[in-house]
């Protein structure tokens, strides 16, 4: 992850949200409505007015797998900006550090039949050279071979990829930094509490 180091004052007064915490509410709502007649695309949150809900889901999900791809406990913020859709931020000593994070999604295969991950970071060549850091979510298996991926002008400082690894949604993987090294790491969704839902 890169450092943010102007506007640290704005970034200091955002609300940071525990990615569990809101992981664990978004799955007890869930569980709460699983039997509510509702269509499918409110389900998956994927109407106009459910888009935050969506977005704030897998921001959480991008930060609670760097905390456990990096050991340490990463917040997010929704924060919107030119090359940003939120921040993250975590404490290593006594110092806090922000990284801003672009969200791009492979949409599943049934709302987008024709989009490729080559395609998706082949339209990414609009955005200026920036230290932001790139999540990508992967709806559908997906596969960009070296030569591809060298190929392709990724405007990002990093790039990481993550996607759910189980139908039950418990398990989840993320892989960054796929423009250097890339390293791999399997997630566990946060479990509710008992009692929850």
């Amino acid at each position: 992850m890169t450092i943010v180091s102007d506007s640290l004052n704005a970034w200091a007064r955002l609300e940071w949200r525990d990615p569990a915490v809101t992981l664990r509410e978004l799955r007890a709502l869930e569980l709460a409505t699983a039997n509510l007649d509702v269509s499918d695309k409110v389900r998956r949150l994927r109407t106009g007015d459910l888009k935050h809900i969506r977005e704030g889901r897998n921001a959480a999900l991008f930060s609670h797998g760097m905390a456990t791809a990096t050991g340490n406990k990463v917040y997010f913020a929704p924060f919107e900006a030119a090359d940003y859709d939120f921040g993250t931020s975590w404490i290593v000593g006594d110092e806090r550090l922000y990284c801003p994070v672009q969200l791009k999604e492979l949409p599943p295969s049934d709302l987008a039949p024709t989009s490729s991950l080559k395609d998706l970071l082949s339209s990414l060549g609009k955005y200026q050279q920036t230290d932001t850091v790139l999540a990508l979510l992967l709806n559908r298996p997906a596969q960009l071979s070296a030569p591809e991926l060298a190929a392709t002008r990724i405007p990002f400082s990093q790039a990481g990829l993550f996607w759910c690894a189980s139908p039950d949604q418990e398990r989840w993987v993320i892989q960054g930094d796929i423009l250097a090294s890339s390293a791999t790491y399997e997630v566990t969704y946060p479990l509710l509490e008992v009692g929850a839902a």
